[in-house]
């Protein structure tokens, strides 16, 4: 008559833990958002003050003037989305409201590329009367294109930096509570395997004797 022992598992082979990674942003777009939103706010104050200068002097620039005005409320709009979005309390309940905003919300990175440089060409070809202001403002609107199309590869995987982070307390202490738990179920086996085999024996002793 022969005994079976169960298999010990190995406690440090029973739950592999692998090393926790976060996907965390590379170093030159850690802070990249922050930069373009800063320079959208700088942009719609430039171009509050080429409308203000080019309103003073619509008879010389008839139709920029007003053209620049209405170029800075709707860039306005657009950079204040974010700002209204991160504030806003309101659940979305699928309502047409909702849809709406989640629309303007949509109008992010590479299609505010297109549309601000669209939207910045009228300036350098939309009055007769050559001037540095209008140039400046349609050049300003460009290169916050650009800076939204370049922000359009923060989220990209290429500029992911996945990087080891170190374990916080709690999972230290979740840890060590699991690793636990596990010599106790290995000392528990051990202690069962032992008690079967010195049963084993005794009956066989016993058996011995009687014959």
């Amino acid at each position: 008559m022969s005994a079976v022992s169960p298999e010990v598992p190995d406690p440090e082979a029973a739950e592999p833990t692998p090393e926790e990674e976060i996907p965390r942003v590379s170093c030159f777009f850690r802070y990249y958002g922050i930069i373009v939103r800063i320079w959208g706010f700088f942009t719609v104050l430039a171009l509050g003050v080429s409308t203000w200068w080019l309103m003073t002097r619509r008879d010389d620039y008839p139709f920029t003037s007003w053209y620049t005005m209405s170029t800075v409320i709707v860039i306005g709009l657009l950079e204040l989305i974010w700002v209204i979005n991160f504030c806003a309390v309101c659940k979305d309940d699928g309502s047409i409201c909702c849809t709406f905003w989640r629309l303007c919300v949509w109008i992010d990175n590479w299609r505010k590329t297109i549309i601000y440089v669209l939207l910045a060409v009228p300036e350098f070809v939309i009055d007769k009367n050559p001037a540095l202001v209008p140039i400046a403002a349609g050049s300003i609107i460009v290169l916050l294109g650009i800076l939204y199309l370049f922000k359009t590869c923060e989220s990209c995987s290429c500029c992911q930096d996945k990087r080891h982070s170190e374990p916080s307390e709690s999972t230290k202490q979740e840890k060590t509570k699991a690793s636990d738990k596990r010599s106790k179920a290995s000392k528990s086996l051990h202690g069962k395997e032992t008690g079967k085999g010195e049963s084993l024996e005794l009956i066989k002793s016993t058996d011995r004797q009687r014959q």
